[in-house]
């Protein structure tokens, strides 16, 4: 039977890989995600990857143009990010909601210490844990970086609606969602 479904995949041109998406979704094949359309040019089934992948790479250079005057480079901003939205948080908690290595946040928060834009203190419900913050001294570079971002989003969202920019935005946020609990993904 197997030999048979791959079989039919292969000549339907689909390849086995969306049924096996179809098959693993949550809830069965009712609840599978919507493949990607049939592309008249080929490898255009992959100019969703390639698009992302592109924002991505330009968001990360600007980001770190727009801080470089502070010494400051993604990883570190990264955290800044997350601890200027999120308050008082544990590193478990920023690689988490980043995909980012436990040890790569750890050199990372070494940095910002030693730059005096964070504190760690022991977490007094759980002693093993230590508790991040910003200082004082980081509120400059969140309006630096508040800035820098408003300046991106105005080039990345030129011609588009706040409605489209909203509906991006929370297209996005579903996706990122649907694959925060990736096999492998563990960090």
């Amino acid at each position: 039977m197997q030999g048979k479904t791959q079989g039919k995949a292969a000549s339907s041109g689909q390849g086995d890989l969306r049924g096996k998406a179809r098959d693993a979704a949550p809830g069965g094949p009712e609840t599978a995600a919507v493949a990607p359309p049939a592309s008249a040019a080929p490898g255009e089934e992959f100019s969703f990857m390639r698009d992302v992948s592109l924002i991505t790479r330009r968001m990360r250079i600007y980001a770190e143009r727009s801080m470089a005057h502070r010494g400051l480079g993604f990883p570190e901003q990264v955290v800044i990010m997350h601890l200027a939205a999120h308050g008082r948080s544990n590193q478990e908690q920023v690689a988490r909601q980043f995909g980012i290595d436990k040890g790569a946040i750890a050199k990372t928060v070494v940095k910002l210490e030693e730059k005096g834009l964070i504190t760690r203190a022991v977490n007094p419900q759980n002693k093993r844990e230590k508790l991040m913050e910003l200082t004082p001294a980081a509120d400059d570079v969140v309006a630096d970086m508040k800035r820098a971002l408003a300046g991106m989003a105005a080039t990345m969202f030129s011609g588009m609606s706040p409605d489209e920019v909203a509906r991006l935005t929370q297209a996005l946020s579903h996706v990122a969602a649907n694959l925060s609990g990736e096999e492998g993904d563990e960090r």
